[in-house]
């Protein structure tokens, strides 16, 4: 702490004194007598001062002979009011403020005077402090009172002033209204300067004077001072709606789907970067507008159909491959946020191609295909035409599948939807344990020959339904037990590529002898498959013939829906091994319920009246 005193005037003006030769002739017993004297004076001054200041002692005027400490203290206290009264004048502009030097830290520091008062003459040997003492005596000494000033007191009462003086600097903003676009200006702060005021604070006080201040405050710049490019950029986003555009082979425009001015500013991202403000638009919400466009415009890759040439050792294309594509929506939400502050408002659809799987050029060496391995053969001699248009044209359906290992086959998955409009005929269909009519009579003798090709080549059979009766046509060549209907999409045929390498299906349908053939082109894995002949057991006659009304026959005629066979259980065992080394046996096991042939009847013929009698 700083501190001040101001130095003891001399207020020596007395003459010097008389000499003194004439004591000389003073009789020795006075002077005896005057020593003592002057000895008990001297003792008893020095008595009576002992706890007081001496003589001619003041502090700013006041003087303090003979106070006691306590005593001096007190008065100095009184007679010293700078401190408390309102000496400084804190100014800026024309807000004033007058400040008491005790408010900034100042004080009288009354104990550390009155103790140099009350030091002065009681220093040195009894000679010197006599001499002291008659001096303050004859010429007075007076001390400066010590003011104490505190910075930090000073720069707390500033801080708190601060809060007044003080204006924080605004930045420029922008802010959306709906897709009205709304800035405000930047404003410059100020800031006081306390180190300026308590130096200034200081010099007043030490000098104990009084004095006006004015405040030092400097200007404070916001650190965002222009906000007119984004409010420009925004304005431009919402000036018109985006539009998504699907676009044709040639380039013309097949579909839109435009953006609002509303939906977008609903988006609109102000993002403050250093001293610059960032538009964008937020991507997840731009990911909700783009990704639910995605299964509506995709295209799958359709695999190609092929058959294996024998000859060639290649793939033969039936049906080229053609690529696919799906929505690129991370692509998309770029290009649109690129373009969206452009005048350039149409964004095309980003696509990603997808690839088929089997392509053409293909090479089978590439995918385990080298020749042969399994195949399936039934006869359906003897059907009708509109039987033998159905089985072909379900066949057709499996012609140059390919199945990659692992895979499970489903036979309603590639069959499809067998309406007339897919090229099938009526027929003869069991349904429900009925022979009837219906569209597509002749699909199971396909889904039976693949059953069979599976189950010749060891394959897993992962669903099978057999019929409910025996069906003459599946027993040519093999026997019952190996049959195989399907009725989508709750009756269906599977089984599981199980084998390393992919699996090519072929399909050949011989109207000439009546044969449908399933081969499977694929790579051995070394297996070994047995099939035992038909075990045929708990055999059941058949029922009489069954004659049921039909009027939509023709009248009188006699037609023939269902054949008579009996029932019986069947069981066919097989076992699938490699290198002598069983890898599963298994059996097809089917109950065969008795079959009375069904006869249906046309209205009888009118009777012929009686010839007349002659």
């Amino acid at each position: 702490m700083a501190e001040m005193t101001q130095p003891i005037r001399s207020n020596n003006t007395g003459a010097q004194r008389a000499s003194t030769h004439w004591a000389f002739w003073i009789p020795p017993v006075l002077v005896a007598l005057i020593i003592v004297a002057a000895t008990l004076l001297v003792l008893a001054f020095e008595l009576s001062y002992a706890n007081r200041i001496y003589p001619g002692i003041t502090v700013w005027q006041t003087d303090l002979s003979g106070l006691t400490y306590e005593q001096a203290v007190g008065l100095v206290e009184q007679s010293f009011p700078y401190t408390s009264q309102p000496a400084l004048t804190l100014r800026d502009g024309e807000q004033v403020w007058q400040v008491r030097p005790s408010e900034v830290g100042a004080r009288l520091d009354a104990d550390k005077v009155v103790s140099r008062a009350f030091n002065l003459g009681r220093t040195g040997n009894l000679a010197e402090r006599l001499q002291s003492q008659a001096e303050l005596w004859r010429n007075g000494y007076n001390l400066s009172p010590i003011v104490v000033f505190n910075p930090a007191a000073a720069r707390a009462y500033l801080g708190n002033l601060a809060v007044t003086v003080n204006q924080p600097a605004q930045d420029a903003g922008i802010r959306l209204e709906g897709t009205t676009v709304i800035t405000t200006p930047a404003v410059t702060g100020r800031k006081l300067d306390p180190e300026p005021v308590i130096i200034a604070m200081q010099d007043t006080i030490h000098a104990m004077q009084s004095a006006e201040i004015v405040l030092p405050v400097h200007p404070v710049q916001p650190s965002l001072a222009e906000v007119t490019l984004p409010a420009r950029e925004v304005q431009q986003l919402l000036s018109h709606p985006i539009e998504l555009v699907e676009l044709g082979p040639n380039g013309e425009t097949l579909r839109t789907w435009p953006i609002e001015p509303a939906a977008l500013a609903q988006m609109v991202s102000l993002r403050r970067v250093q001293d610059q403000i960032q538009v964008k638009l937020d991507e997840n919400q731009l990911r909700a507008i783009v990704d639910p466009l995605a299964p509506d415009v995709a295209l799958p890759a359709v695999d190609g159909r092929y058959i294996f040439d024998d000859e060639t050792q290649k793939l033969a294309p039936l049906v080229s491959s053609v690529d696919g594509r799906e929505l690129d929506s991370q692509a998309m939400v770029g290009q649109i946020m690129q373009q969206a502050f452009t005048d350039n408002r149409r964004v095309p659809l980003v696509f990603r191609p997808i690839k088929a799987k089997y392509y053409d050029g293909l090479a089978p060496q590439d995918i385990g295909i080298t020749g042969l391995v399994a195949e399936g053969i039934t006869y359906f001699k003897g059907s009708s035409a509109a039987r033998i248009k159905n089985i072909k044209v379900a066949a057709s359906k499996f012609h140059g599948v390919i199945l990659a290992p692992g895979e499970t086959f489903s036979f309603n998955y590639y069959l499809g939807d067998v309406s007339l409009n897919e090229g099938y005929e009526e027929g003869l269909i069991i349904y429900e344990g009925r022979t009837i009519k219906g569209v597509g009579g002749g699909v199971c003798q396909v889904s039976t020959t693949v059953m069979r090709a599976a189950f010749q080549a060891g394959f897993p059979i992962v669903e099978r339904w057999p019929h409910a009766y025996r069906v003459s046509w599946y027993e040519k060549g093999f026997g019952p037990g190996l049959d195989a209907t399907v009725f989508a999409p709750l009756v269906d045929f599977k089984f599981t590529n199980d084998t390393p390498y992919h699996l090519l299906i072929e399909t050949y349908t011989n109207e000439t002898e009546g044969r449908l053939t399933f081969k499977f082109y694929s790579s051995s894995d070394g297996r070994q498959v047995t099939i035992g002949t038909p075990e045929v057991y708990n055999v059941v006659a058949h029922g009489p013939d069954i004659y049921e009304d039909d009027p939509s026959l023709p009248a009188g005629s006699v037609q023939q829906v269902d054949w008579a066979v009996d029932g019986a259980d069947v069981i066919v065992r097989r076992t699938v091994e490699r290198d002598g080394v069983i890898l599963h046996e298994d059996q097809v096991y089917t109950h065969y319920l008795p079959w009375q042939a069904i006869f249906k009847v046309g209205p009888k013929l009118p009777e012929e009246p009686p010839a007349p009698t002659p």
